[in-house]
Parts: C-alpha cells; structure tokens; sequence
C-alpha cells in the first residue's frame, strides 16, 4: 500500500513511514501529514482534515 504526502503528493510504502524522522515527509520535510489518496485527486481537499497520530493520542477515549 502506498501512502501520499499531504502537501506535496510523494508517495512512501508502508516500510517507509516507518522509518520517517519525526513524521516528516522525506521530500519536502512538512508534517501535513499521509493519505491513501493524492491529495490533488480529492475533489474537496481544501475541506479535508488530515489526522496525524498526535490527534488520536490526545483524546480521551473512556
């Protein structure tokens, strides 16, 4: 499964976004985050929230 930069549509595999430093993109070192879907194909992506793991790891799930 390939995985695309939010801000800049590089695509990473799933060993990669293991390895990445701090979540950082490894092409333009933002930290907007990984979809399943290019960020360009998304008919409304000015709209979309992109969830990184520090958002569910700040929430309280009881």
């Amino acid at each position: 499964m390939d995985f695309f930069c939010q801000a800049c549509d590089f695509v990473i595999d799933v060993e990669m976004i293991a390895e990445l430093d701090g979540g950082k993109c490894p092409n333009c070192g933002k930290l907007e985050g990984f979809g399943t879907v290019p960020k360009h194909s998304m008919p409304n992506s000015a709209n979309a929230q992109v969830l990184n793991d520090s958002d569910f790891l700040e929430r309280d799930n009881f």
